[in-house]
């Protein structure tokens, strides 16, 4: 698992998730406590930001991804790319960068800790 930091004093944080090479994809988000229980969907807003919420609720907490990602052709192999970003108070940084290649299609999945600092 990935740990990432956020401003412990900052704004609310959100997330994007990334899909290179104008694929077709569907991805969503969860929000686990601590011990990695009681998974709450993360909603995302009209730009497909995820809202992970208020600085001051989320520490220690884990953020989960899926991403389903079909391929454009079958018959060829494929490359795909998938990066996740934080944001926080005008700042980005990038948590994970999934690289790989598929033929039908692909489900990757990470999750990061969240700390804040």
């Amino acid at each position: 698992m990935l740990n990432t930091s956020f401003n412990r004093a900052g704004g609310p944080i959100t997330i994007t998730i990334v899909v290179g090479h104008n694929q077709m994809n569907v991805h969503r988000m969860f929000l686990w406590d601590a011990n990695l229980a009681n998974p709450e969907p993360i909603p995302r807003d009209a730009a497909e930001n995820y809202q992970v919420g208020p600085a001051g609720s989320v520490d220690q907490r884990v953020m989960s991804w899926e991403v389903r990602i079909a391929a454009s052709t079958p018959t060829t192999v494929e490359p795909y790319s998938v990066t996740v970003s934080g944001h926080q108070d005008g700042q980005t940084q990038q948590i994970d960068q999934l690289i790989g290649t598929m033929t039908l299609g692909v489900q990757v999945n990470g999750a990061a800790r969240i700390t804040l600092v």
